[in-house]
């Protein structure tokens, strides 16, 4: 108490009990401490969760409790917590995190534990230890000077020696007629019978009878104000046997907050020589009426600690029917967790109310057990018919199925009660019908959005939110309701007010850790559809990730890291995709929930497809496609069948793709989703945008920019930007939504993606892999038969070059029998035909005795690659890409017929061979070996066997530790050399 006076401030005092080795009973505990402490404050609820995550609790414990001013916290006797308690560390972190002035004075006769160390060197924790408190001789002397009797034949050195420091055993020393025997300190050894004896005899013996029972009594119970002792002792009121005992009596006292202080001492005698005045049931009887005084008292949470702690299990169990839902409305399942944790099951099983509160204590910290027993609690409830805890139970087991998150099926059955349970809830009144609408709404979100039942209940859900009512529950409906007006439907402005309202009521100081994470993820949620340039969505993410750090609540960071990886993905930031993709495969481990493992094969699919990696976005794709069937969650199907649609169609595999896209578009449909709708209609669209009949596009595209220009959506997924520009293009074309479409050209950036009309008139040669002429996508060469002359010398005219060739020697070259006169005029009539074919007259330039394909006029894919081999500013990534592109088998010299062609094929051959070459390099230097060996596999398989690349893929399968099948391989090299 000097000391607390003299560092000045607020303190808090708790004296340490071996039931506080127990995180729950500790929590509990302090918090009682810091309510007494400080009985104005608004002080956080302690939550289930907080138990598991203790360290985030204890900050905003003692930030609440100093609000900037000096406080101090006394831990006294803490020498009885065992040396492995997580008490010692987790007070100790939350102690030295803290920014406030927080003293910490540590009460132990143990040396100090080592998580305390660091709180010492940086001044914010003073140690209170046996040297400091022994006698020394100064108080030796006063103490004989001022003790009455005969004292004479005590030195002040003598009675420091045969006390062994202890202050206590000195007074007994003085007071009693010991002699200064020289076995007297190992006598006062305080693990010493012989000093238990002495207290004994000294202080008990002489007590009556009636006050001796009275103190073995008092000792069984932890400590606690003088008028809960008496009432557990069941004294009269008025009754000052207590107080007087305290006052008279050695090794027992009242402090300033007039809590009965017996010394461990005194209880270890009395434990020693009185046993048997105080069985186990009694003990009990004891602890069950201190714990009522303490309810009636207003301590609620020490007051069901005690009871739990005494074994008073049928006063518990009224307990809790009584205090529990006034504590579920103030968030404080902790406290509710911390009192049934030790019950026996049997316990447990006589009461549905138990069981009922049980299981809701446990939604934070463990939802697979909390499933199990709100599950057994729901058949029981229906077959004994207690119906008012029936709406309670079942909207707590749809909270657990969510929060487990495995197996979502499990919800089915559970909406078939509706019909059931509206009408029960109707009888019972508004409490049970808010219960029932959070229930409903959260079960058909997740399983059946398409139920016609679906709109009402949501409006019902809805419409609660708007009501007062308790803070936690207010914003629990409203991070549900996010999560149905962001990702499953995409409705800005629901989102919005619902968003507002969540900021209203929220508290980060005493919200619990669970709630304040998830309102970061909440807001990288809408933000990673609603921010048009991704900046936003990219700091919220940074800020939850810290946030989660700090709280110990990683398991949001998945959440987060899939509304960042939407924005990154969708802007085709393949630096950031990277560096997030990194993130969430640390954080995809064994223990990691099944959602987690879909978004990282979904995302990993993405990136493949962005990177032209078609069979490996395909494999993966479909496995994040699976794992969400059989999670059971509605959305999943719909947003991967999109995606699986996709890479279909990038593998021109269209039939199946228009099969994947029907039924996600139809269940979008169902699910009254425009979120889901302009995703998969913009799918819809450009795979009817490239087919024979491109117009059939427009229906597709109407519906799905209706429905984003209602929303203003700036996600989409699984629409490259490249095609995203080409349908906004042909949306402008035909007058589909103009306005969202510019938008959405600016905002977006696409306007680089979209060719200008000069490239887009462009005539394109394709002349490696086979020859063709397109206009747009449309080939030009729609006779059975090839005109062989034009392409003939439309394939010299490549290999020439820009600068063509001279028309003398193209008619050498391709018509040796004919003399100059009839080359000539069969070179007239070739060009001709060439220009016919080709379709812009322009395209040949005949000029000085030379013949030549103007670049400004025709695209060339040859030229391009050859451009592109030397083109500065490429990554090495973005070339490769380009190559393989462009290079779609060897340059079509054959129609020519003249070998000596075959040179300039080399070269565009090894222009695409070093673009590949170059890029597996940068990547085995950069340790991404499995994409080293995929890369150099795939520039095998397209480009054919090259000893280059196949060193480089016996490299990167070495440092894998895996077998290169060589002789496949090569096979298949071969294989790609003769196509």
């Amino acid at each position: 108490m000097q000391m607390c006076r003299r560092l000045g401030g607020a303190f808090v005092w708790l004296r340490a009990e071996p039931r506080m080795a127990d995180m729950g009973a500790f929590l509990t505990s302090l918090e009682s401490a810091f309510r007494n402490a400080f009985p104005k404050y608004d002080l956080p609820a302690l939550a289930s969760q907080d138990i598991a995550f203790p360290v985030d609790y204890l900050r905003r414990l003692i930030a609440a409790g100093g609000r900037g001013n000096r406080i101090t916290v006394v831990l006294d006797d803490l020498h009885v917590l065992p040396a492995e308690a997580a008490v010692h560390q987790a007070l100790a972190d939350a102690v030295s995190d803290d920014t406030g002035d927080i003293r910490v004075v540590l009460v132990s006769r143990e040396a100090q534990h080592p998580a305390w160390l660091r709180l010492n060197a940086i001044g914010k924790a003073m140690v209170v230890d046996f040297d400091m408190l022994k006698l020394n001789e100064t108080e030796a002397d006063e103490l004989i000077s001022a003790f009455d009797g005969d004292c004479s034949r005590w030195s002040a050195p003598e009675l420091v020696r045969a006390s062994g420091g202890w202050m206590l055993g000195a007074c007994l020393l003085l007071q009693s007629a010991m002699s200064r025997a020289d076995d007297a300190a190992d006598r006062l050894a305080p693990d010493s019978t012989d000093l238990l004896d002495l207290i004994v005899h000294e202080l008990v013996e002489p007590l009556s009878e009636p006050d001796r029972i009275m103190l073995c009594r008092a000792a069984r119970l932890p400590n606690l104000p003088v008028r809960i002792v008496a009432h557990a002792l069941n004294l009269p009121r008025g009754d000052k046997r207590l107080a007087r005992l305290a006052d008279r009596l050695l090794f027992v006292e009242r402090d300033g907050s007039d809590r009965l202080q017996i010394h461990d001492l005194l209880k270890a005698a009395l434990h020693h020589h009185y046993s048997d005045l105080v069985d186990a049931a009694k003990t009990a009887e004891l602890g069950s009426r201190a714990g009522q005084a303490l309810l009636e008292n207003g301590d609620v949470g020490e007051g069901l600690l005690l009871l739990s702690a005494s074994g008073a299990w049928d006063a518990l169990r009224d307990a809790i029917a009584e205090y529990a839902p006034s504590l579920g409305e103030q968030g404080e399942l902790g406290v509710i967790l911390a009192a049934l944790e030790p019950m026996p099951e049997a316990e447990l099983e006589t009461s549905l109310a138990l069981r009922y509160w049980y299981g809701e204590s446990l939604l934070g910290v463990n939802p697979a057990k909390a499933c199990e027993v709100l599950s057994a609690a729901l058949d029981a409830v229906q077959q004994c018919h207690q119906q008012e805890l029936l709406i309670p139970i079942w909207t707590a087991l749809i909270d657990s199925i969510w929060f487990k998150w495995t197996d979502l099926h499990l919800l089915d059955d559970l909406i078939v009660m509706l019909p059931q349970l509206t009408q029960l809830a109707r009888r019972l009144g508004p409490r049970s019908e808010a219960s029932l609408a959070r229930g409903a709404f959260v079960a058909m979100l997740l399983r059946r959005p398409d139920h016609p039942d679906f709109p009402f209940w949501e409006q019902c859900n809805l419409d609660f939110y708007f009501q007062t009512l308790p803070r936690h529950e207010t914003i629990r409906r409203g991070i549900q309701l996010m999560f149905r007006y962001c990702y499953c439907e995409g409705h800005r402005w629901k989102a919005a007010q619902v968003r507002t309202r969540l900021n209203q009521v929220f508290d980060e100081e005493l919200a619990p850790a669970v709630d304040i994470c998830a309102r970061h993820f909440v807001a990288a949620e809408f933000l990673s559809i609603f921010d048009a340039s991704g900046d936003e969505t990219f700091r919220a993410m940074e800020s939850g990730i810290e946030a989660n750090a700090k709280h110990q609540q990683q398991f949001f960071d998945g959440a987060l890291l899939n509304a960042a990886l939407y924005k990154a993905l969708t802007l085709e930031d393949r630096d950031r995709t990277r560096r997030y993709l990194t993130m969430l495969s640390v954080r995809v481990g064994p223990q990691a929930p099944p959602p987690y493992v879909a978004f990282h094969q979904h995302f990993i699919a993405w990136d493949h497809w962005l990177s032209g990696e078609y069979d490996a976005a395909l494999a993966v794709i479909l496995g994040a496609h699976r794992a969400g069937e059989r999670i059971g969650m509605a959305l999943f199907p719909v947003l991967y069948g999109n995606a699986v649609a996709a890479v279909l169609q990038s593998l021109e595999r269209r039939r199946e793709a228009l099969a994947w896209l029907r039924r996600a578009r139809r269940a979008a449909a169902r699910q009254n989703s425009p979120l889901l709708v302009f995703l998969s209609g913009l799918r819809g669209a450009f795979l009817a945008l490239k087919s024979i009949n491109p117009d059939r596009a427009q229906p597709y595209l109407r519906t799905a920019l209706a429905a984003g220009a209602t929303m203003r959506f700036y996600l989409h997924a699984w629409t490259s930007r490249a095609e995203m520009a080409e349908l906004m293009r042909f949306a402008i074309l035909n007058n589909i939504e103009t306005d969202y479409a510019n938008e959405l050209i600016r905002v977006l950036g696409l306007a680089g993606e979209i060719p200008s009309e000069a490239d887009g008139a462009r005539i394109q040669i394709v002349s490696l892999g086979r020859f063709d002429v397109l206009e747009g996508s449309i080939s030009r060469l729609t006779s059975g038969k090839l005109p062989r002359s034009p392409i003939a010398l439309a394939v010299h005219l490549i290999a020439a070059g820009q600068d063509g060739e001279s028309s003398e020697a193209l008619a050498d070259r391709l018509w040796p029998e004919l003399d100059a006169t009839a080359a000539r005029k069969r070179m007239k009539s070739t060009v001709y035909r060439l220009r016919q074919m080709i379709g812009i007259s322009e395209a040949i330039v005949t000029q000085g005795g030379r013949i030549a394909l103007d670049p400004d006029h025709v695209s060339i894919d040859a030229w391009d690659l050859m451009a592109l081999a030397t083109a500065p500013g490429w990554t090495a990534e973005a070339r490769y890409t380009e190559a393989l592109r462009l290079y779609r088998g060897p340059f079509v010299y054959h129609y020519a017929d003249d070998t000596g062609l075959i040179a300039y094929e080399h070269k565009l051959e090894e222009a695409a061979i070093n673009a590949c070459t170059a890029f597996v390099r940068s990547l085995s230097v950069s340790g991404d070996w499995p994409r080293a060996l995929r890369v150099s596999r795939e520039g095998l398989e397209r480009l054919g066997f090259r000893e280059t690349l196949y060193d480089l893929a016996t490299e990167a399968a070495e440092h894998l530790g895996v077998e290169l099948d060589a002789d496949a391989l090569e096979a298949d090299a071969r294989a790609g050399d003769q196509a």
